[in-house]
């Protein structure tokens, strides 16, 4: 049976200024927080750079795609970020769809693993590092999953290639035909079509833990 997590806790901030107070190690981590926007910056940057491992060859010809309320948009403007793990029986269902409708669309998409390995859609995903030992989590964990979303896999987000905003699609193994239809909702409320209270609770399936 498929849950969905509130929106809200999707979206949170995971601490409030009056919790740091007199308190080195959590003014520390209010300092992390206010930094988030450039963390979370950096790492898309560098996701979306020319160098990155993407799991479906970029192509240069534009795809676009008419929305429902008949607005034109490029897909090349957005990307899949999907994290999976090679020890994951739901990744190994749903990798195969994302690849698919990757290829379909021409929306790029981009792995990240949680246990170092790949599988036959996604043989060579990236891991996540972390830039400084002392981290709790990894930045890409930090930058995608730090608002309160389960870090589980399979996870697909949606990113804007342009203005590196990023938006849960789905958390959980689920059909090429509801992904797309997530995705579309998405990029309603990515450029203004829709009210993003409008997406709902983010849609989950079947998952492991991270």
């Amino acid at each position: 049976m498929k849950r969905r997590i509130p929106i809200a806790m999707a979206l949170m901030t995971v601490f409030t200024t009056s919790i740091y107070a007199a308190n080195p190690a959590l003014e520390q981590l209010q300092t992390l927080e206010k930094n988030k926007k450039e963390i979370h910056e950096k790492y898309m940057q560098d996701l979306f750079t020319d160098n990155a491992v993407v799991a479906v060859k970029p192509v240069r010809e534009h795809h676009y795609y008419t929305m429902p309320d008949g607005t034109e948009v490029d897909f090349n403007d957005y990307a899949f970020v999907v994290f999976m793990q090679q020890h994951c029986p739901y990744s190994a269902k749903f990798d195969p769809i994302v690849k698919a409708l990757s290829e379909e669309t021409g929306i790029n998409a981009y792995a990240y693993t949680l246990d170092g390995g790949g599988d036959s859609s996604f043989p060579h995903p990236m891991i996540p590092t972390k830039v400084d030992p002392r981290e709790a989590l990894a930045g890409e964990i930090m930058t995608f999953f730090g608002n309160g979303l389960p870090i589980a896999t399979p996870t697909t987000f949606m990113v804007n290639v342009n203005t590196l905003k990023a938006y849960p699609v789905y958390q959980g193994q689920t059909e090429a035909s509801e992904l797309m239809n997530r995705a579309r909702d998405i990029i309603m409320v990515d450029i203004g079509h829709m009210n993003a209270e409008q997406l709902g609770a983010v849609p989950t399936g079947n998952v492991t833990k991270g």
